[in-house]
């Protein structure tokens, strides 16, 4: 239930709460009102038979008789009223009722049945008729259940009318009005769902309402944070890549020097000695060429450890040269192993240094992941440079889910460690039927732009 439905609930509650109330109180008044009407309506007759007493005295008697009631019923405008004339010893003398007894009851059983139950039976009026002290009877004025419980219906029904009415109303104004009020809500969530994505500049307004302007400003300060955060782990990302790079370049460096001057040695001291041995010792060829053999292993794993670090050609040659040497070294022609087909667009001279040797780990990365995990047939790295650098690595594999998550491999979290610290945009999906396909989007530097 939303916050607007909500509200309306209880003021509906509250409304039927108050509504049970006023009905009580207006039923109990127009219980008041009969009573004080029946009493009006006692004294009055009685007044009138007082006077019709007096009159007989002085000679004037009535031509209907004492007790005479034409004159009330004539003045009388209320339906429901019985009124009788009791004589001293009891007996009734007289009873008249105003207005036509009813075929029917316009009013529910249950609302008879609560009513009297909560109210009383239908009041009675009494008051003694005479002259001089002398009593010659009693007025009894007494309210039907067509005075007193009908009034009480049809005071309920128009309170219960005006009621709805004003419940209705009131309720769709405050539909309004908080719906009104609450319409930012809709803007600050879509705002936190742009900022869970990613989108730390993203601003909300300043609303007209306090508390959405705390809110508002509270959530701005968190994105502001959460910006100066990013931008320090970048730079510290970034400064870490550097160094990294760095020390792998060195390392490169010092191995090809060192070991490969050593092993430029060890193989030169063991040329020599196979050209003594084959003139004054043959039997120890067979062992130069087995020193020969290993040299030329150790050889090319040195090649291959330093290319790993730091390839010659993507200081020498640049990102495409290097990027088709890492392509053309896993393109081996063994049964049922991956094909790998690089497609390059643009200049790659547009890059950055920092871009070229990530994009260029990111290929190598994502090469290795494949051949280790996939088993694919066909992987295709494409690389675009136009206002961006584009770069894709797709992979026809067995994937059909993401659960890296749940692995023990950080290659994934690397990969998206490195793109991130050069402000760009990381994506990996699962193509349709099977397999993977990494997303990369770097930013070019703005002389490059322009």
């Amino acid at each position: 239930m939303n916050l607007k439905w909500h509200l309306l609930s209880r003021i509906a509650v509250a409304a039927v709460l108050c509504l049970s109330a006023m009905s009580y109180y207006a039923l109990q008044r127009s219980a008041k009102q009969v009573n004080a009407l029946v009493v009006a309506s006692a004294d009055s007759l009685a007044r009138q038979l007082d006077y019709q007493l007096l009159m007989e005295r002085s000679g004037y008697p009535s031509a209907a008789g004492f007790p005479d009631f034409e004159l009330w019923k004539q003045t009388s405008r209320v339906p429901g009223l019985c009124v009788g004339f009791e004589a001293p010893d009891g007996r009734v003398m007289r009873h008249v009722c105003t207005g036509a007894a009813l075929a029917a009851a316009p009013w529910p059983v249950w609302f008879d049945v609560l009513y009297r139950h909560g109210f009383g039976a239908e009041p009675v009026g009494r008051r003694d008729v005479g002259l001089n002290s002398a009593s010659k009877g009693t007025v009894v004025v007494e309210a039907g259940a067509e005075l007193t419980v009908a009034r009480a219906w049809a005071t309920l029904t128009d309170l219960a009318e005006l009621s709805a009415l004003t419940v209705l109303t009131i309720s769709g104004l405050v539909y309004l009005a908080v719906g009104r009020a609450l319409r930012p809500a809709g803007d600050v969530a879509a705002g936190l769902a742009r900022l869970a994505r990613g989108e730390l500049d993203y601003r909300l307004p300043e609303y007209a309402l306090l508390e959405w302007r705390l809110i508002g400003a509270a959530i701005n300060r968190l994105a502001d944070s959460q910006q100066r955060l990013l931008s320090e782990r970048q730079r510290l990302a970034a400064r870490l890549l550097q160094v990294q790079e760095d020390e792998r370049r060195h390392l490169a460096r010092e191995l090809h020097d060192d070991f490969g001057q050593a092993l430029a040695a060890i193989n030169a001291v063991n040329a020599a000695i196979a050209q003594t041995a084959r003139r004054d010792c043959p039997e120890l060829l067979a062992e130069t060429e087995r020193i020969a053999r290993y040299t030329r292993g150790l050889h090319d794993g040195l090649r291959g450890l330093t290319t790993r670090l730091r390839p010659a050609e993507l200081d020498e040659l640049g990102l495409a040269a290097a990027l088709a040497a890492l392509v053309r070294s896993w393109q081996r022609p063994v049964a049922n192993h991956t094909r790998y087909a690089l497609k390059i667009d643009g200049d790659c001279r547009l890059l950055s240094a920092d871009a070229a040797t990530a994009i260029y780990r990111l290929v190598q990365e994502g090469i290795n992941n494949i051949a280790k995990h996939s088993g694919a047939g066909l992987a295709e790295i494409c690389l675009t440079i136009a206002e961006r650098a584009e770069l894709t690595i797709s992979d026809d594999g067995c994937a059909e889910g993401l659960p890296f998550a749940d692995g023990p491999g950080i290659g994934l979290v690397g990969m998206r460690e490195r793109v991130t610290a050069l402000g760009g945009r990381f994506e990996l999906v699962v193509r349709q039927p099977r397999g993977l396909r990494v997303r990369v989007s770097l930013p070019l530097p703005e002389q490059a732009v322009e």
